[in-house]
């Protein structure tokens, strides 16, 4: 789920950035998600390898932060 408006141009020096957050700790990645949107980040969020792999088609992400201890990967 994105919660943010839509960057514009991606080399500005101000653009929004497109973050994916892969985590099956759902208060851990709550708080991240709030960080990352008070500094201007657009946020998608998937708690598993499955839902991951469709959001990143998605969504598109800049970069995407990993669990590495997934309950159905190991994050890698």
């Amino acid at each position: 789920m994105v919660l943010s408006a839509v960057a514009t141009d991606p080399f500005e020096q101000n653009a929004l950035r497109k973050v994916l957050i892969v985590d099956d700790d759902p208060d851990f990645a709550e708080g991240l998600e709030i960080t990352l949107l008070a500094t201007d980040h657009l946020v998608g969020h998937a708690p598993n390898r499955v839902s991951a792999i469709e959001e990143a088609k998605r969504f598109a992400p800049d970069v995407a932060l990993i669990d590495l201890r997934l309950a159905d990967s190991d994050g890698l």
